[in-house]
């Protein structure tokens, strides 16, 4: 019976809170001349999407719901952004009453007063647990889409087109708006061939004897990750495998793909070039080929004296 009545009242309790929360206003705090973020909706090539990797990219989020209302919105509306400036307007309106706080307690702690708990810490504190309104920010949506944009080109659809467009609602009392973004991908590009153009011998018989851990595989889509996942591979190999001195600098990818018929021909030809070791000295540049480096000596130094007499220990 107890858990019964807990139960109602509970979900009475709740349906009070949001129904009291529904008739609070979500654009309290929104300028005349600004837009409220409502929402942000991607299609890709025609298709609603919710993929949270692609939201990623878009810098700007609207505020967070929770039952589909703003909650936190709710919550930092309720606090008083002027309620110190309204408690020393207050004390200019009412001499008397700010002689007497000046006499009961000082000049310096009616200052503070003004900072306290009581007349304006509680709209610090629901500014704190709430979020603020999340205002349109064209200049962040343009850089969302090219965001995008240089995603797409990342994984392969060199030929991706974003766009954008702003739908706002315009009431007196209600300006919100909702951003939608457009992405059409085009034909996705694949690694055709794999090819290699390595300088030093050394390192090219190393490179040889670990090809099967290359990130980069023949008929996968390209992937601006694989190659910088594939130059810090091997450059810790080179290094771990001797050639202390290897700059990784010197690894470089040419990707090679027909711009003439670029909607027929998806195949790119990949090579790795691996350089020769560049040294510098003041102005002059000078270049030689790679080389294992290997231990000679081992010196070993210790607080022990030979010397000692060990029969005194």
């Amino acid at each position: 019976m107890r858990k019964a009545f807990f139960r109602y009242s509970f979900v009475s309790g709740l349906c009070v809170l949001l129904c009291y929360l529904s008739a609070c206003e979500a654009t309290k705090r929104v300028a005349a001349d600004d837009y409220l973020l409502r929402e942000n909706k991607v299609y890709v090539n025609g298709t609603p999407t919710d993929d949270a990797k692609i939201n990623n990219f878009i810098f700007q989020k609207p505020n967070s719901y929770i039952l589909g209302l703003p909650v936190s919105l709710y919550i930092y509306n309720w606090a008083n952004p002027y309620s110190e400036e309204e408690f020393v307007q207050w004390l200019d309106n009412h001499p008397r009453w700010h002689r007497f706080l000046n006499g009961f307690l000082s000049k310096k702690q009616v200052g503070r007063l003004q900072e306290s708990f009581l007349v304006s810490g509680i709209d610090h504190q629901l500014q704190k647990i709430g979020e603020a309104p999340v205002i349109l920010d064209t200049a962040q949506v343009r850089r969302s889409t090219k965001q995008l944009a240089a995603y797409y080109r990342s994984i392969g659809y060199f030929n991706a087109k974003v766009g954008d467009s702003i739908r706002k609602l315009t009431k007196t009392e209600k300006r919100t708006a909702t951003v939608d973004y457009y992405i059409q991908t085009g034909d996705r590009y694949y690694i055709d061939s794999l090819k290699t153009a390595i300088t030093s011998p050394e390192i090219d018989s190393v490179y040889r004897l670990h090809l099967d851990k290359t990130l980069l595989k023949q008929g996968a889509p390209y992937q601006l990750a694989d190659f910088a996942g594939e130059r810090t591979r091997l450059y810790t190999l080179f290094r771990n495998k001797g050639f202390y001195t290897f700059q990784q600098s010197s690894i470089n990818f040419e990707i090679v793909r027909d711009t003439v018929h670029k909607q027929k021909d998806r195949n790119l030809q990949v090579t790795t070039n691996i350089g020769d070791l560049i040294e510098r000295d003041g102005d002059v540049v000078t270049t030689k080929k790679y080389k294992v480096h290997h231990i000679n000596k081992i010196r070993m130094y210790t607080d022990y004296d030979s010397q000692t007499d060990k029969s005194a220990l």
